[in-house]
This record gives structure tokens, sequence and C-alpha cells, in this order.
């Protein structure tokens, strides 16, 4: 890895990323350019420093995919059943969820 490497957006608020500061003794400070200040301290060389903050992990988007499933599922069984005013309720939510998703 090189610190060419791209680092990804905030997992948390989806700001760009840029490294902040390299300090004397090695530290490197990764943070996004959005006013939540979303930083990471790495005691670790920069190749270290993109690698680890490309790794984080959101536990939220997970929680997302679930109910985005569910409501999969939801919409599914509605039809099954032809409860249409269901259905249309899942997928609304469903289109908002995708839009927030690609946004």
């Amino acid at each position: 890895m090189t610190n060419e490497e791209k680092l990804l957006p905030c997992p948390f608020c989806g700001g760009v990323a840029e490294i902040l500061k390299i300090s004397d003794n090695g530290r490197t400070i990764i943070g996004c350019n959005n006013t939540n200040k979303c930083n990471m301290l790495a005691d670790n060389t920069v190749d270290n420093a993109i690698k680890l903050w490309n790794t984080r992990h959101n536990p939220h988007v997970e929680i997302a995919e679930e109910l985005a499933e569910a409501l999969r599922k939801i919409a599914q069984q509605a039809a099954d059943e032809n409860g249409e005013w269901k259905q249309e309720i899942a997928n609304q939510s469903l289109q908002k969820y995708e839009k927030m998703k690609g946004e």
C-alpha cells in the first residue's frame, strides 16, 4: 500500500477525507472536511493511517441494510396477500432509503 492510495469518504458523515497532519514523530491525523470533525489519530505511518481510515466501520450502515431487507420482505408478503397499501408503503420507504444511500 502506498500513500497515494485514495482515502475513502468518512463512513460516519460522508465528508471528504484528507490527511490533516503528519508530525515529526510519525503520527498521522486523517479527518474529514465536514464540520462533524470525524478525526482519527494513528501512531503509525501514513500508509497505515490510510489503511485504518479506509477500513473504519459504521454499524449504522448494517442496521439500515437490515431494515431495508425487512421492508423488502414486508412488500413481498403484502403483494402475496394482495395488501396493496402495505406494499406501497414498504416500497416508498425502500425508495427513500435507496435515494439516501446514493447521496
